[in-house]
């Protein structure tokens, strides 16, 4: 398989990844109240739109790719691996565990793992962010994100 091929099976994976979730967060949506879901109807359509045009651009740039290299190759580089796993991670746990905790470790984890190791960097930068994004959903849109094991606190 060429390079130009394996990114494209790694693309194509990603995107109907992303397409499944997209498609789940509309489905999701549906016993909210009218106002309340039409925000996260805009946004998973726009995504899922997004996606599948994208989609039809990776297949038919894969479809005109010639040539192929002998051997196996790895369909996911390792660094995309790892980002695919973190992300699948984040979502089983985020509700058992709770958003604070697992953000934090997702957000010193996955630069750690991708090469940027400057602790003194990463440790602020994740609780500033993820405390940022807690405030702003709990106080600003009235959304109560997952407490997990915190939920005697928060």
């Amino acid at each position: 398989m060429s390079d130009t091929k394996k990114a494209a099976a790694a693309d194509i994976v990603i995107l109907v990844v992303i397409m499944l979730t997209s498609a789940y967060m509309f489905a999701a949506s549906g016993p909210f109240a009218a106002e309340t879901k039409l925000f996260p109807r805009i946004v998973s359509t726009a995504v899922f739109l997004c996606c599948a045009a994208k989609l039809a651009l990776t297949v038919r740039a894969a479809g005109k790719a010639e040539g192929q290299s002998a051997g196996r190759k790895r369909l996911f580089s390792r660094n995309q691996a790892v980002v695919l796993a973190a992300s699948l991670l984040y979502v089983v746990l985020l509700v058992p565990i709770g958003f604070l905790p697992c953000t934090i470790a997702v957000l010193i984890a996955l630069p750690y793992m991708l090469g940027y190791q400057r602790w003194k960097v990463l440790i602020p930068f994740a609780v500033v962010i993820t405390v940022a994004f807690y405030v702003i959903f709990r106080y600003g849109f009235y959304i109560k994100l997952p407490a997990g094991v915190l939920s005697g606190l928060l």
